[in-house]
């Protein structure tokens, strides 16, 4: 009798612990990267996930996914999927993340998960709801297209989207970062939106010429080297490394798309551009961006004299001597800007206009000294 009341207690005792063990356990808010290529680049790490979890997320707002795809994964781990456009990801993200308290959800996220900065807002979010969070990357288009290109990782830019709009003047911020990157000698990886169907290449770079022609600095020119990536982790995709003018004329159907504006090449980056795309030397020779540097050295240095110029006629009324002190550095350093125009080395030369312009407007902001800068074309 004893021996059954003790079995008893035991048994209880037991199914207390085992109550108690899963209410304290900690529920999980899983971002998967699913990678590039419909379900085939998704980590073990991610299956695993992904079947445990109680409800599962697919976002279709930041990259583009095809319905056989979806069925292809929801079939892998045999359970349904949730397709989260840009409203559930927006608007009812609260209500994602209040589930998350006491079941493990999975937002599901073609390539890498933090790649696109929806998912940053939805976990800081989620960090300050004390959910518990757990991270599984996936094959980025940001790391394949850069390994695929032959390029040096490390002659890369600030990364852009080139927006699908109407208003060719929302390519202001593409162009100037394009420019930048270029002005350094660095490679562009530009991404192309996504909505209403996606953006083409042939569509980005038509508008991004019509935008030079109307607004530009005379930089992007016909025969500039575009790589372009069509379908990059599937069996039919393309890697065409053309002049701007060949891209436009070429069809681009299928997505996704992405492309590099290639900045300087080294002499390693040429050769791989003969032998993996069998170009010529001719043919790379004609990428050239020392023209837009030249001239924005030259226009730089031109506006540092007029400058100058302006200081040296209100020098009699500037009698603080740390104030002085500041200008001869300043001009020191637009003397070096000039140096560097001769040699040929517009790089540095921009580089220490930078520096004379820094200085000097700050003094100006400060109220400290009073010049204005001159517009030259």
């Amino acid at each position: 009798m004893l021996k059954m009341i003790f079995l008893f207690f035991k048994k209880r005792i037991t199914f207390l612990n085992y109550l108690l063990f899963f209410k304290e356990k900690k529920m999980t808010l899983f971002f998967i990267g699913l990678g590039i290529n419909g379900c085939k680049y998704l980590t073990l790490k991610g299956l695993e996930a992904l079947k445990n979890s109680n409800k599962i997320f697919l976002d279709v707002y930041t990259s583009k996914i095809s319905k056989e795809d979806i069925k292809e994964l929801s079939k892998l781990i045999s359970k349904e999927i949730i397709i989260a456009n840009r409203e559930i990801l927006e608007n009812e993200v609260l209500k994602i993340i209040e589930e998350a308290k006491d079941k493990n959800i999975a937002i599901l996220i073609p390539g890498d998960p933090f790649i696109a900065t929806t998912h940053i807002s939805i976990k800081e979010l989620a960090l300050e709801k004390n959910i518990k969070i757990e991270t599984i990357n996936g094959v980025s288009i940001v790391s394949a297209a850069i390994s695929l290109s032959g390029l040096s990782t490390y002659r890369f830019g600030r990364i852009v989207t080139i927006p699908k709009t109407n208003n060719i003047e929302h390519l202001r911020q593409p162009y100037q970062e394009i420019l930048e990157n270029s002005l350094r000698g660095l490679h562009t990886l530009s991404l192309l939106d996504t909505k209403n169907g996606g953006l083409s290449i042939n569509d980005a770079l038509k508008n991004l010429m019509e935008f030079e022609e109307i607004y530009g600095e005379n930089f992007l020119k016909k025969d500039m080297l575009i790589m372009a990536f069509e379908r990059i982790g599937y069996e039919d995709s393309r890697i065409i490394v053309k002049k701007i003018e060949e891209h436009i004329n070429e069809k681009y159907e299928k997505f996704p798309q992405c492309m590099i504006f290639l900045g300087e090449l080294q002499f390693n980056e040429k050769e791989i551009l003969k032998k993996i795309f069998n170009l010529s030397n001719e043919y790379i020779e004609k990428h050239q961006y020392e023209d837009i540097r030249k001239k924005r050295s030259r226009i730089y240095i031109q506006k540092l004299e007029n400058v100058f110029k302006q200081i040296e006629s209100r020098k009699d009324k500037i009698i603080n001597e740390k104030i002085l002190k500041i200008i001869e550095y300043a001009y020191n350093y637009y003397e070096d800007a000039k140096y560097f125009y001769d040699k040929g080395d517009y790089q540095t030369s921009l580089i220490s206009s930078s520096y004379s312009e820094g200085l000097l407007d700050s003094l100006r902001m400060l109220n400290l000294i009073e010049f204005s800068w001159e517009s030259i074309s």
